[in-house]
């Protein structure tokens, strides 16, 4: 479209890897490769942050170099 910058092949693979996913299926694989779900012990909520975005990372990280 007009006024937008076209995506590297790179943004271009995962943004295909993510859109064939349905959006329960990706949660189900986030939470079994990075066990998201375990922040039992975090006591703050900048705790809570770095836990969630932490896990975030290493599962985009997951999807872009091992799927």
């Amino acid at each position: 479209k007009k006024g937008q910058e076209s995506l590297t092949e790179a943004e271009k693979d995962f943004s295909r890897a993510v859109s064939s996913m349905p959006i329960a299926t990706m949660f189900r694989w986030m939470e079994q490769k990075t066990n998201l779900s375990m922040a039992s012990r975090v006591r703050s909520e900048d705790g809570l942050l770095v836990h969630v975005f932490g896990r975030l990372t290493a599962a985009c990280f997951l999807l872009a170099f091992y799927s």
